[in-house]
């Protein structure tokens, strides 16, 4: 659930967006949230480094513990002022024509050495919020939370993923996408079993590595 926010500050109030999740007593849920906007805002980054243009952002997400509502644990975010669009999702579909959130998700699967892709980009503008992070491993519970669809949706972002001239700007390689897609099997196939690829707390986490 979502609910409207006002953070008090000295001088100026700020409009924020609080949520608070079905499962309101798993506290690791709220500490996650916030991980995954801080990757993917670490990858956002990087991504701005290697090209010209325009600049793509992630949302800063807090996390609060209302002591007058029997500990509850929220997360908050600013408030988005604009018309709110979802570029892609977790299951390979494509819902605009603009190239960039289309590329920064390819950029994430070059930059983590083919571990990991961000998808599910969404937000105003150019500045992002709740994206899904989709990692190379079967692990005992989600990598990256309830939205890791693990290898599946990696495969399903490159069976419909067209290189653009945003991909190209940051040198990533020109793949067909059912080619790309192709090779994504195979490289489920070699991490069966395995425990190298992402997870919470270890340095696979770090971008670039």
């Amino acid at each position: 659930k979502c609910y409207e926010m006002w953070e008090k500050g000295r001088w100026k109030e700020n409009r924020m967006v609080a949520k608070i999740f079905k499962d309101e007593e798993n506290a690791q849920k709220y500490f996650d949230e916030a991980m995954l906007q801080l990757i993917a805002s670490q990858y956002a980054h990087q991504f701005n480094t290697m090209r010209c243009g325009r600049k793509i952002s992630f949302l800063p997400v807090s996390i609060f513990k209302l002591l007058e509502r029997g500990n509850q644990f929220i997360t908050a975010e600013p408030y988005l002022e604009g018309k709110y669009v979802k570029h892609n999702d977790n299951d390979g579909h494509v819902d605009t024509d603009d190239p960039l959130p289309q590329a920064f998700s390819h950029f994430t699967w070059e930059a983590s050495g083919r571990k990991l892709l961000i998808c599910d980009i969404q937000g105003v503008g150019d500045t992002y919020t709740d994206p899904s992070i989709c990692s190379m491993t079967d692990c005992d519970d989600e990598c990256f939370g309830s939205s890791d669809r693990g290898p599946e949706a990696i495969r399903s972002f490159f069976a419909s993923h067209r290189c653009n001239a945003e991909c190209v700007a940051c040198g990533l390689a020109a793949h067909h996408g059912p080619e790309l897609s192709h090779q994504v099997s195979v490289r489920t196939g070699q991490h069966d079993g395995r425990r190298d690829a992402p997870r919470r707390g270890r340095s696979l986490w770090t971008v670039g590595k």
